[in-house]
């Protein structure tokens, strides 16, 4: 049987990010810094992607849905609460969330 965590990109990503780091850029972005959030993308955009794409198995909808998603973690930043949720899992879910919507969404 296949280790699908093991093998998953979110899982390398999260090696190399420390929780502090990505609270902080959280936190610079709810402020409105683009910089921030810029890095926060290019540390986490692979991963979030790789998540998108095995829930629509379609690259074109994947890279939709992965926009939609740095688009709501942009507006939503500032209710982000670093003592109820990791940085990580947070901005996850939101990419999930977003893409099972979107798989819905082509079903229906």
């Amino acid at each position: 049987m296949t280790d699908l965590a093991h093998e998953s990109p979110l899982r390398s990503d999260a090696q190399h990010l420390r929780a502090a780091e990505l609270d902080v850029l959280l936190g610079q972005s709810a402020l409105g810094d683009h910089t921030a959030f810029g890095t926060l993308y290019d540390r986490t955009v692979n991963g979030f992607f790789g998540l998108a794409l095995v829930v629509l198995g379609d690259h074109g909808r994947a890279e939709e849905t992965t926009r939609a998603a740095y688009a709501e973690i942009w507006a939503t930043s500032r209710s982000f609460n670093s003592a109820e949720h990791r940085s990580l899992s947070w901005m996850t879910t939101i990419v999930y969330e977003i893409a099972c919507s979107a798989r819905s969404t082509r079903a229906a």
